[in-house]
């Protein structure tokens, strides 16, 4: 998360974002459990819920939540 910015994330109002280092924390800890330390996040993954998370790093990072589906120039698996 290193030169984050709550700029990046005009998806989410900052009250349904967690804290940086709780997100840092929790990132780490699915990495882990799905085998996944060399796949990074979005910026914006900061408003994911814990299962949004799950699902990206189990799919190797090609599945990003609905929402995200129109993001330009990003080829993803759509999580329903």
């Amino acid at each position: 998360l290193a030169g984050f910015s709550l700029a990046l994330l005009p998806r989410f109002p900052t009250s349904m974002l967690r804290d940086p280092f709780e997100h840092a924390a929790l990132v780490q800890r699915i990495q882990s459990e799905c085998f996944a330390e060399d796949i990074e996040p979005p910026a914006d993954s900061l408003g994911w819920t814990e299962e949004e998370l799950h699902a990206f790093f189990e799919s190797g990072g090609d599945e990003l939540p609905l929402r995200f589906a129109e993001t330009p120039g990003v080829p993803v698996r759509i999580i329903p």
